[in-house]
């Protein structure tokens, strides 16, 4: 039988609890925003698990996947101690995905009537420290799963600002998804004022439970699931600045 998938997605501004099977959503709980989002994914993780939430109709999980960054340092840490913690206890796998391939994925998903030439790339741009942007950019013109075009990155607005007015002279479409976008959209926006080609996604300010669910499932079918004595969550730093960094969680 396909595995119970539970997603855990606490990165930030916001998240949720989701349970999926072979891609399709059985349930789902959005967590509040703000600095209530960590303080309520543990109790509300808590409810679901006492409720059964686990349990028949659906049977046992098979598989935790957490969104292990890079998102807020706080949320971040506490989601993917919470989803080792489930795994351990269920005897699930574990599988972390990347909030900003969940994010690509979902855009890709909210326009199911554009064909892969109208829907080339997704640019994801989240909210980082000190007033730089997390930066990475996904083709999503081939199911199952996104194709990193640009590696996660820590830009500051302007250096993504140049990116995208690039990737809009490059690609008939580009798509921006990410909590970063509300704040410099308008410096973004000024960058590409010739380009009609560019199209901001408000309503993907966050990645949904439900994409990290279905790209770890994807993960475990691939053969790519996690050690939770390996798995940490992810905070990118500048180049020249140490580079990429893991935290340890426990």
């Amino acid at each position: 039988m396909t595995p119970l998938v539970l997603a855990i997605q606490a990165t930030g501004d916001g998240g949720g609890l989701a349970l999926a099977r072979g891609g399709v959503l059985l349930a789902s709980t959005p967590l509040p925003g703000g600095a209530r989002s960590a303080q309520q994914l543990l109790p509300e993780l808590a409810r679901w698990l006492d409720a059964g939430a686990s349990a028949a109709p659906h049977g046992p999980i098979g598989l935790v996947a957490v969104d292990v960054g890079p998102g807020g340092y706080t949320a971040t840490r506490i989601g993917v101690m919470a989803a080792k913690a489930v795994a351990y206890a269920a005897r699930a796998a574990l599988a972390g995905v990347q909030g900003v391939a969940a994010l690509a994925w979902s855009a890709r998903q909210a326009m199911p009537g554009q064909s892969s030439t109208d829907f080339p790339c997704v640019a994801v741009a989240r909210i980082s420290r000190r007033d730089e942007i997390y930066w990475a950019v996904y083709a999503c013109d081939a199911p199952p799963a996104p194709v990193e075009m640009e590696p996660l990155a820590v830009l500051t607005p302007d250096e993504a600002a140049s990116r995208l007015a690039a990737l809009a002279a490059r690609h008939s479409r580009v798509h921006v998804a990410g909590d970063a976008a509300a704040p410099h959209g308008e410096l973004w926006r000024n960058a590409v004022i010739r380009n009609a080609n560019v199209a901001f996604l408000p309503e993907l300010a966050v990645p949904p439970a439900e994409a990290i669910a279905y790209l770890g499932a994807l993960r475990q079918l691939s053969g790519e699931t996690d050690d939770p004595l390996i798995l940490q969550p992810l905070f990118p730093r500048r180049a020249g600045d140490g580079g990429w960094r893991t935290q340890p969680v426990i």
